[in-house]
Formats: C-alpha cells, structure tokens, sequence
C-alpha cells in the first residue's frame, strides 16, 4: 500500500481526502444524498446504506426536527 502522503484516500472509505469531511476516520465522510446521515457510517462510502429511514420520508435523520403546531 501506499502511505499517507501519497495515499488519496487515507482512511479507505472510499472517498478521496480533498472530498472527505473527515479524511482519518472511515466512519465520516459526506452526505451526498442530503438525507442527515454520513453517508461513510457504515465505513465506506454508501449513500443508499447509510441509516434507517424510521419515519418513511426517506430520510435517516431521527430526532433533529422540530415539531411546529399551527393554532
């Protein structure tokens, strides 16, 4: 293999160290698909396996929304 400083992806999450949001750790990367989860949680770089959409809007953000009740 290579080493770091002439690796382009240092972590091997499959996501090149100038795109990654956290270019040593495969657990973090990005969040292409905008759905609030790291797309690099399950240590490589998976958009579409990335989180579990609990609430079917097909996003895997869980608990960051704010409820609103109109009066």
């Amino acid at each position: 293999g290579l080493c770091d400083a002439g690796d382009p992806d240092d972590d091997n999450d499959g996501v090149a160290d100038g795109d990654d949001s956290a270019p040593l750790d495969n657990t973090q990367c990005r969040d292409v698909d905008g759905d609030g989860c790291d797309d690099c949680s399950s240590g490589t770089d998976n958009p579409a396996n990335d989180g579990t959409d609990t609430d079917g809007e097909d996003s895997a953000t869980l608990a960051t929304r704010t409820m609103t009740t109109m009066v």
